[in-house]
């Protein structure tokens, strides 16, 4: 956790215990907006630190900065998950965007709870030999009960059956977590994704 990050929820424990009712309650709610976005700048400057990552790529425009989130995000959630098997995560890549070239670039070789992701390409009918699958799309890949966690790009990704889908609103990066379709994968998700992500029971 970062200094920030950490001084934040330290002040949110005081004004909890000290100060009244509706004040509190209306502290707390604005608080963990911002808590929750410097999560996102930490994870964010961790995983770009030291890697193949190019700043003036990242300043390129909103595009650029919104594919540099979803990276953040995808390394996130392969250290946040608990995996069934040892040895490498590999994180397939299906269709093409901005976001997938993205994580391409700066997620792979990157350590992840005693694991090392590997990001490679693949089609479709590759996804039950991945341990997470990145779509650049809304289409969600069949990949029955395998331990596969599948994340999209697409409108909609997780209300479609998708484990974790990215969402656009306000000009913020969110994501959803499908928990049917986690469990299903037999996979385990970390209260912390799911403190910040929508999730849909």
């Amino acid at each position: 956790m970062s200094l920030s990050v950490k001084v934040c929820q330290d002040r949110c424990d005081l004004i909890r215990r000290t100060t009244p009712g509706t004040q509190r309650e209306s502290f707390m709610n604005k608080n963990a907006s911002i808590t929750r976005s410097l999560a996102v700048i930490s994870s964010l400057m961790i995983l770009l630190a030291g890697s193949r990552y190019s700043p003036s790529y990242a300043h390129g425009g909103h595009g650029s900065a919104e594919s540099s989130i979803k990276a953040a995000f995808v390394y996130n959630f392969a250290k946040l998950t608990t995996w069934p098997s040892e040895g490498d995560i590999v994180i397939g890549v299906i269709g093409s965007s901005e976001a997938g070239e993205t994580i391409k670039r700066i997620v792979d070789g990157k350590p992840a709870g005693g694991h090392t992701i590997s990001v490679k390409d693949i089609g479709a009918g590759e996804a039950k030999s991945c341990q997470m699958v990145f779509v650049c799309g809304s289409s969600v890949p069949s990949v029955g009960s395998a331990h596969v966690l599948t994340v999209g790009e697409g409108d909609g990704f997780a209300d479609k059956g998708g484990a974790i889908g990215f969402e656009t609103a306000d000009g913020k990066v969110h994501f959803a977590i499908n928990m049917s379709a986690v469990k299903k994968a037999g996979l385990k998700i970390g209260d912390k994704l799911k403190a910040i992500g929508r999730v849909i029971e």
